[in-house]
């Protein structure tokens, strides 16, 4: 049976082989000769906690941060998500250095071109389908950035897909919202947004039920599709259990997320944040104010109460009370600007202008533009082709996930895993269309021309 299976797909494999051995090399070189780029933005903390779970199965990052309290004994983890210092860290505990962990994030990378070649082909109905999404996976800038650094894109964006992945299995099977369960928490727990999977899937669940029993005119009746839609959550509930446990345990309350939502809140929705977004076209003074937001906030932070240094939870909540009460001060009217503004900011596709250099600028912006629309036309062709059920994780992931970038903030890098994976099966999809009609649009190039009359 393997056998058979590699022999049908050796292709893929080999390419994919090699797609591991180059990020391998170079990957390692990156870590050891620019160690700056690849524990780029939060790379530094959870390489910590990936060789603190590797040394001493324990969390524990000694490095004073800006959002909390500089505390006077060594306290477990209270901000970040586990799932990539736990992956990681199993593997540094064969050898714990930092050639190890790109080799994680080369293996990680690679089980993400052979998920997305799957997913592709099954979408789009063929396997040229596959190859263009690989390759497309392969140019994308950012992608490609992220899997030379330690950060949790790479890692978030294949969870994101073996969830898209199990959700085209049949409807019937029990084994499918089992899968869909583990991989959405494991989502959850790479980073604390993906806790809105919960609600937003199981939306997606039972919304075609419902509407057949809205059809039928029996909306109270029971179908299996909500007992399935139970058991993903049951699933994903107990995979997520164990960190609101170890948060009670050594922080004492249960939570899901950690303890750095009140920062993130008081700093999305600052009144200098708000005036950030109100000049999202003039990158200096969007730069200047967001800069006054992230200062705010961390200043807020260091002058809590002394007693509360070595109490990450009570510090979230004192954080918290702050942020609800600049909300109040703001109003109803400026959050819902503020939170539609995000919401734009978010499928925007082009950064603030005035940030980068304007070669990297309009690079990035002619990519997301040519992305987005042969993408949304290959969506489109999708849904005219009968397959939009099998858009429906899509539909799940970038609803909730975009819902809870609107409340806080964002930056780029959240936006990829996201919003990126399912525009490049399109772009396959159209890919795919020109290809098998690439014969018609040759001979309509290559038509005479009409005589005109003179």
């Amino acid at each position: 049976m393997l056998k058979d299976f590699i022999k049908r797909n050796y292709g893929v494999i080999l390419v994919i082989l090699c797609l591991f051995l180059f990020h391998v090399i170079v990957g390692c070189h990156i870590a050891t000769k620019r160690t700056g780029f690849y524990l780029h933005n939060d790379g530094e903390e959870y390489y910590a906690l990936a060789q603190s779970f590797a040394k001493e199965s324990t969390f524990i990052c000694h490095k004073p941060r800006y959002y909390e309290m500089q505390h006077d004994k060594p306290l477990p983890e209270a901000h970040r998500a586990f799932g990539l210092p736990i992956l990681a860290g199993l593997m540094m505990k064969i050898h714990n250095s930092i050639e190890t962990s790109a080799i994680f994030i080369a293996l990680i990378h690679a089980m993400l071109c052979g998920v997305i070649f799957y997913l592709s082909w099954h979408m789009t109905g063929s396997r040229t389908g596959g190859w263009l999404a690989l390759l497309l996976c392969n140019i994308h800038p950012l992608m490609v950035q992220y899997s030379f650094q330690f950060s949790s894109e790479t890692l978030f964006t294949l969870f994101l897909l073996l969830f898209a992945s199990a959700w085209q299995m049949k409807k019937d099977s029990a084994l499918r919202y089992c899968l869909l369960g583990v991989f959405a928490a494991m989502a959850a727990l790479t980073r604390p947004t993906g806790n809105m999977l919960l609600p937003s899937a199981c939306f997606f669940l039972v919304l075609p039920a419902f509407l057949q029993n809205w059809k039928e005119k029996k909306i109270f009746h029971w179908r299996k599709e909500y007992s399935y839609a139970l058991l993903y959550c049951v699933i994903f509930l107990l995979c997520v259990t164990p960190y609101g446990l170890f948060n009670l345990k050594h922080h004492g309350s249960f939570s899901l997320s950690g303890y750095l939502g009140g920062y993130n809140i008081l700093f999305a929705n600052s009144m200098e944040n708000f005036e950030a977004y109100k000049n999202l076209q003039n990158g200096k003074k969007f730069l200047h104010h967001q800069t006054n937001a992230w200062n705010y906030a961390i200043k807020t932070v260091q002058n809590l109460p002394a007693q509360y240094k070595n109490n990450p939870a009570e510090q979230d909540r004192l954080v918290k009370l702050e942020a609800f009460n600049n909300l109040k001060q703001m109003g109803i009217q400026r959050f819902a600007g503020l939170f539609l503004i995000r919401a734009w900011h978010f499928i925007q596709p082009w950064s603030v202008p005035g940030i980068h250099s304007p070669l990297i600028f309009w690079g990035m912006t002619c990519f997301s533009l040519l992305l987005y629309g042969i993408g949304i036309t290959g969506i489109i062709l999708l849904i005219k082709k009968g397959a939009g059920g099998k858009l429906l994780p899509y539909a799940a992931i970038i609803s909730g996930l975009w819902f809870a970038h609107a409340l806080v903030h964002f930056y780029l890098r959240y936006r990829i895993p996201i919003v990126d994976p399912v525009l490049i099966i399109g772009s396959a999809m159209t890919g795919v269309v020109l290809l098998q009609n690439r014969n018609v649009f040759y001979n309509w190039i290559k038509r005479p021309k009409s005589s005109q009359n003179c």
